[in-house]
């Protein structure tokens, strides 16, 4: 459980600068455009508009464990486990800012975001609750290579209650930067800036990465050397001799000399 619980979270919370950058603007206009700016309504309609996205990617969470089963049922989820550990390093090599691959992911989604942009112009987050939620499940499938990146983990997961699992986690830890920026407290983002945050929840990304990849290879070769080891007892029972023949090939012969 841990091993889905703790990469999710952590991907969420380091990626969460990113998800700043993209999704920002419209938490703060959530907090401008709010009748009266009262603080409660701000502070309420900015968790509406976190809870939608975090409904988005419970969706797509269950979607990509009904595809995580499908493939693992062919037998085919080590190779995609592969893919997730490789992609964990790729965040973490992000977050260090040695390579930002995974946001060429982003084109991914460019087609589908055409078609969902302009019913996001026509809702007024911050008329309501109800308006901040439909904004923020719509705004939860803007492209996003760190999304991307954590709908793969989640499909390598093989089931789908870990798959949800792990977009929740992964969710909750872009939200609270999310949060706090939301409701007025922006030094936030100085705070996750500084270099030694960034580089453990790096360096983190990578370990778990490699310990996944690693688990992966580790796991098939102990199976083949179980098997192994198991075809090896087999060809040494069919190459002794069963003692009751040996008595009775022994009976036979002191019979035959009496």
């Amino acid at each position: 459980m841990l091993e889905t619980i703790i990469p999710a979270f952590l991907m969420g919370l380091g990626g969460s600068l990113h998800c700043v950058g993209m999704c920002g603007g419209i938490v703060t206009a959530l907090s401008i455009s709010t009748p009266s700016s009262s603080f409660a309504r701000s502070s309420l309609m900015v968790v509406h508009h976190n809870l939608g996205r975090l409904l988005t990617y419970l969706l797509l969470g269950m979607i990509g464990g009904l595809m995580g089963t499908m493939i693992s049922d062919a037998g085919a989820l080590n190779y995609l486990r592969v893919i997730a550990g490789g992609l964990l390093i790729l965040v973490g090599l992000y977050l260090f800012n040695v390579w930002n691959g995974v946001l060429y992911l982003e084109r991914l989604g460019q087609s589908t975001w055409k078609k969902i942009a302009p019913l996001l112009k026509r809702i007024q987050p911050g008329k309501s609750p109800l308006h901040a939620v439909t904004a923020g499940m719509l705004w939860g499938f803007i492209p996003c290579g760190l999304l991307y990146s954590a709908l793969a983990i989640a499909i390598a997961q093989g089931s789908v209650d870990r798959a949800i699992l792990f977009m929740l986690f992964f969710a909750l830890g872009t939200s609270g930067p999310m949060l706090l920026i939301g409701i007025g407290f922006s030094s936030i983002t100085q705070w996750m800036k500084k270099k030694p945050v960034k580089l453990l929840i790096a360096a983190s990304m990578i370990v778990m990465g490699c310990w996944t990849i690693w688990s992966v290879f580790q796991h098939d070769h102990s199976g083949h050397a179980g098997h192994t080891g198991h075809e090896h007892t087999g060809h040494k029972h069919q190459g002794a001799e069963d003692p009751s023949e040996e008595q009775s090939d022994a009976h036979d012969h002191n019979h035959h000399h009496h």
